[in-house]
């Protein structure tokens, strides 16, 4: 399908209107944060429609920043906003990310699952002495936190070096339209917390082995998921902080959602 007729069906299907070359002019948006990622002269600018239920307008980011290959070196040091979509690249892949009728949500839930552990409240809500995961807690920043010692995704090639991914271009754009979308929704709160909480976030596998144990899923050796799997289909299980274990020092953590996968365009979040 052609570059031009898959983005129709994009902004048919979900409000997302996205262009390689767009107008980087007054968006209207000037007190949104995320209004523009990137230099503002980039050569190379996509948009991204804010979709009319979470108020309209235009998120510009620069391309070339998006997909310039980084190393785990040199991570440290791109914008929020860069590795964030890293992190989707890496722990979601391009594919799922467009191909999933609730990629969206995902990409959304993942990034949250960050900003929670950002927020004591939500690791630590009882106010117990408990560690905040590396770089987290309330002196962290997004990129700190996001650390690929706990994000493993964030050690992949599809999200170091994006542009050498099996992905093709089209896909790839587009997986990185949906990655900045849901990076300006947790980034403003333009909707509340789909996960519930949640400070931990795995992949697990269809087919027989849907929503099993970790047994099921990652001990045999013909169901592949997470961790060191790449899945394609399976829900997004979701966990956040459940009793409290005296005897390790941190809260045990349980299911508080989860996201299923479906073949589609990403939607709104309903």
């Amino acid at each position: 399908m052609a570059l031009g007729s898959t983005l129709h069906i994009l902004m048919i299907a979900t409000g997302l209107s996205m262009s390689a070359e767009a107008n980087t002019g007054d968006t209207g948006l000037d007190a949104t944060p995320a209004m523009h990622l990137g230099a503002p002269a980039a050569d190379v600018t996509r948009a991204v429609a804010i979709p009319e239920p979470l108020g309209g307008g235009l998120i510009t980011y620069d391309l070339d920043a998006a997909e310039q290959s980084l190393t785990r070196a040199t991570l440290p040091n791109a914008p929020d906003w860069v590795v964030a979509t890293r992190l989707l690249l890496g722990e979601a892949g391009p594919g799922r990310l467009t191909n999933n009728r609730y990629g969206l949500e995902e990409a959304v839930a993942i990034l949250q699952t960050v900003k929670n552990r950002l927020d004591p409240s939500v690791w630590n809500p009882d106010g117990l002495r408990v560690r905040a995961w590396p770089g987290c807690g309330e002196e962290g920043t997004f990129t700190s936190c996001a650390d690929p010692d706990q994000y493993l995704g964030l050690r992949n090639t599809r999200a170091l070096a994006p542009t050498t991914s099996r992905a093709s271009e089209a896909t790839r754009h587009h997986a990185l339209d949906v990655a900045v979308l849901a990076w300006w929704v947790v980034q403003t709160e333009a909707m509340g917390d789909v996960t519930d909480g949640a400070v931990s976030f795995v992949h697990r596998c269809g087919g027989a082995a849907y929503g099993k144990s970790t047994y099921h899923c990652d001990r045999r050796a013909d169901v592949p998921d997470t961790p060191g799997a790449q899945p394609h289909t399976g829900p997004l299980l979701l966990r956040g902080p459940g009793e409290f274990d005296p005897r390790r020092g941190n809260y045990r953590l349980t299911e508080t959602t989860r996201i299923d996968y479906a073949k589609g365009v990403p939607h709104l979040i309903d």
